[in-house]
């Protein structure tokens, strides 16, 4: 019998098979994950690189305005040398463009070819472009370079930007002086004039010298001898009781009366002139819409100039006599020529004859500031308790001591809307930065110390605000709206321990603010209140809140930064 021998099988085969295609796909996969890591160390590379040029290219812009916006030219700051290296010393860096706005809103000027930025531009603009050392790996160039626009432009104004405003009223009493800020020692006529503004009235009951402008659009009354430095802007009559001194110009629409009014400058009036006994002295030209009359004799020496008006001299006795000692000095009856600007009033005082713009009106508009507004909206929230934790005595609301000082590092703002008034006692305030106080009503009562943490050499000047905010729904001052402030400055001290006068106060309400004085220190800082009133004897410095501007290109800060690579 024979034996039936077995079929082969496929085992080998398959296995080899098998083998073959393990080989093939460990190479297909190997493949890939070498394709996907050169890609990824490409990505990783440009990614790096494109980090690299982005620095550059910001660092660069950055240093550039650094060189623009501090040089010292007096005018205008020129845009040539200002190429370099990145400051960190990664890479390197192109100026591709420089250009500056002249003005709010206005056209774009190139200024990279020999042209110069004046001083009090409104925004200037960088364009570099930054390359990269450390350059993308496998074709991935794109990262190499890197182009950004940085524009700097001037802080925005929180709106307060005088040193007295009272919109409904402004009382100015006995002995109430106000200067200008040492560390920005202008004079009437600048940018950080220390003036008096409201939309109502302005009362100078007595002696106060006033080393800025005083605009006084709803009238003025001045009872005895108050000296202004600078222009004095009366929408409506102004009656002097006395003495009023002006060293600038008087602008007047309305009525001028009253005695012994000395205007070193010119004076306008869109009204009539009636000047009753003597000690009158008008040094420059007098322009009157109106008559003149006077009920005293007055030498001829009373005008320096010329004394015109639009209608008739009074032909009364003293008139007559004063109209003739002036001669040919006086002329009635004047017919102003067409386009005569001398006779225009300025646009702020709102008159027939130059009406106001929506710029003079926006521009004494008064503010109603919110708790969440530049810059404290990025200030730290702090809780008033723990911030004076073991150190207050008394309630939160109502504290009559704190035992020890209150070091602020940081810009801070503590809400106490929740108190109906905030009484606060003898405390001991440190700035290291800014901090503001939310209040309904506030009152001082007992000494107070508000100065910085400098060391010698750091002239940083901090700001406390205390702020009673508006009633809900409040957008305008009008009578028995908004919340108070009642001040003082029996024992008050803004000096630091070096003696000098760094730190800053502003007091504001949007209901009355009240600074009222019994011999003690000088007060540095600002007061606004829709009803302002200034009390004896006090001496006010203007330092206005928030950081110190020059109104150069000193000023400008970094607004916005983009990236517009081409890819």
């Amino acid at each position: 019998m024979m034996r039936r021998l077995a079929r082969p099988t496929d085992d080998k085969g398959n296995a080899m098979v098998l083998v073959l295609a393990s080989v093939m796909l460990i190479t297909l996969l190997m493949g890939v994950m070498l394709s996907s890591l050169m890609f990824t160390i490409g990505q990783t590379t440009a990614t790096r690189a494109h980090s690299q040029a982005q620095a550059a290219a910001e660092g660069g812009a950055q240093q550039v305005g650094r060189a623009l916006l501090t040089r010292s030219e007096a005018e205008s700051t020129a845009c040539t040398g200002v190429t370099g290296l990145d400051p960190h010393g990664w890479t390197d860096y192109t100026v591709d463009n420089v250009r500056y706005q002249a003005v709010k809103n206005g056209p774009w000027v190139e200024c990279l070819s020999g042209g110069k930025i004046p001083k009090l531009a409104e925004a200037v603009q960088v364009q570099t472009t930054g390359f990269a050392k450390s350059i993308g790996q496998n074709g991935n160039t794109r990262g190499n370079k890197a182009t950004v626009e940085v524009t700097f432009t001037r802080p925005k104004s929180m709106g307060l930007d005088q040193a007295v405003f009272g919109d409904l009223d402004v009382l100015s009493n006995t002995n109430f002086n106000l200067y200008p800020d040492p560390a920005h020692p202008s004079r009437p006529h600048t940018d950080k004039s220390p003036d008096i503004v409201t939309n109502k009235k302005w009362t100078c009951p007595a002696s106060g010298t006033l080393s800025g402008s005083v605009y006084a659009l709803g009238g003025a009354t001045v009872s005895n001898n108050c000296v202004i430095e600078g222009d004095f802007y009366v929408s409506g009559s102004l009656h002097i009781g006395f003495k009023l001194e002006v060293h600038g110009n008087l602008y007047l629409d309305g009525k001028l009366s009253g005695s012994q009014t000395v205007v070193r400058g010119d004076t306008l009036v869109n009204g009539n002139v009636e000047l009753s006994s003597e000690g009158h002295s008008f040094w420059g030209d007098v322009r009157a819409y109106g008559k003149f009359t006077s009920s005293n004799k007055l030498p001829a020496g009373f005008v320096g100039g010329t004394f015109y008006t639009t209608g008739a001299a009074d032909t009364g006795w003293n008139s007559k006599q004063t109209t003739m000692a002036l001669g040919s000095r006086f002329v009635p009856n004047y017919v102003v020529p067409a386009g005569d600007k001398t006779w225009l009033l300025p646009s702020i005082l709102d008159n027939p004859m130059n009406p106001q713009t929506a710029e003079d009106k926006k521009t004494m508009s008064f503010p109603m500031l919110k708790d969440d507004q530049e810059p404290w909206d990025t200030f730290t929230e702090a809780d008033w308790s723990t911030l004076t934790a073991g150190s207050l005595e008394g309630s939160r609301c109502n504290a009559y001591n704190y035992s020890k000082p209150l070091v602020i590092e940081t810009p801070t703002k503590v809400d106490l809307t929740d108190c109906a008034t905030w009484t606060v006692g003898h405390i001991n305030i440190v700035l290291n930065a800014d901090l503001v106080i939310f209040t309904k009503n506030a009152v001082k009562n007992g000494s107070w110390t508000v100065r910085t943490g400098n060391g010698p050499g750091d002239e940083k000047r901090h700001t406390l605000y205390i702020v009673a905010l508006p009633d809900a729904g409040q957008t305008a001052c009008a009578g028995n709206k908004g919340k108070n402030i009642t001040w003082s400055t029996n024992g008050w001290s803004q000096l630091d321990t070096d003696g000098k006068l760094r730190s800053k106060v502003v007091l504001y309400s949007s209901g009355k603010t009240t600074l009222s004085s019994k011999p003690s220190g000088t007060f540095n800082g600002q007061l606004y209140g829709c009803e302002v009133s200034a009390q004896s004897g006090i001496d006010m410095i203007f330092a206005q809140g928030g950081e110190d501007y020059t109104n150069t290109l000193w000023d400008l800060r970094v607004g916005a930064m983009r990236d517009i690579t081409v890819r």
